[in-house]
Parts: C-alpha cells; sequence; structure tokens
C-alpha cells in the first residue's frame, strides 16, 4: 500500500507539473502571465492490516493457523489474506476495531501534517480521504 501510494503521489505530481509547463506556455503565447504554481497534493496512506493481526489476536490468528490448508500455497494466501479480513470485518466487535484504528490513524497523520504545514488551513488547503477495501463490503 505505501510503495502504491509513494508511485501515485510521483505520477500526480509529474502530472501537475506537465499541465503547469502547459498552462505557462499558452500563457507566454497570449502575451498573459504565468499561472500561480499549483499546489502540492499530498497523499498519506492510512493501513489497517495489522489492526487485526496484532497481539490482541494472537488466538484468531493460532485459530486461522491451525485450520490453514498446507498445499496450494497461493489459494491459501487468498484465503488467509482476503476472506479471512472480511469475514472478520463483518464482525461487529472486529469492525469496530479496525474503525477505530483507522480514526486515529487518520488524526494523527493529520495533527503531524498541520506541525510540518501550520499554514495548511490559512491558505485554503482542503482535505480529502478516500478509501478502499473493506468499507465497502459492509452497508452503512
Amino acid at each position: 500500500m505505501i510503495e502504491q501510494t509513494n508511485t501515485t503521489r510521483i505520477a500526480l505530481q509529474k502530472r501537475q507539473v506537465e499541465q503547469y509547463r502547459k498552462q505557462c506556455e499558452a500563457a507566454r503565447k497570449d502575451g498573459k502571465p504565468a499561472p500561480p504554481k499549483p499546489f502540492r497534493t499530498e497523499l498519506l496512506p492510512v493501513e489497517w492490516f495489522h489492526c487485526l493481526r496484532d497481539e490482541k489476536q494472537s488466538d484468531v490468528m493460532r485459530s486461522l493457523q491451525a485450520v490453514t490448508i498446507n498445499s496450494i500455497p497461493a489459494l491459501r494466501s487468498i484465503a488467509n489474506d482476503i476472506i479471512f479480513d472480511v469475514l472478520v470485518y463483518m464482525t461487529p466487535a472486529f469492525c469496530q476495531q479496525v474503525l477505530e484504528c483507522v480514526t486515529e490513524q487518520i488524526i494523527t497523520l493529520y495533527s503531524a501534517f498541520s506541525k510540518v504545514h501550520p499554514e495548511f488551513a490559512a491558505q485554503g488547503g482542503l482535505t480529502n480521504l478516500m478509501g478502499h477495501s473493506l468499507g465497502s463490503v459492509r452497508d452503512q
């Protein structure tokens, strides 16, 4: 997830630079001043995976390993890493634990970002949340 976020961040920033250069060239041809530089878009990943697999869940993880088929490693990996997460997330106690974990990380990341960029909110900075994964399997 972190690697994919970094790749997306780099691609997004390259696209912003390309668009800005095109706008500057168009402005130059029209004899207009260059447009303002674009704001940087920051992507900060939030992971929930460890929330289901920490020491508190050791009994659950031991049970999972005990019933895991030792043959067909690819199928075992899919079952343990994807299907298991969905089934556990559908359990209210685990769902709440994941939501709390994600919420806590978002608050921590935003607080750290705000300390590094104290002018962000005052300059009209916007915050967006994008989600993918377990939240899409649950009716809200």
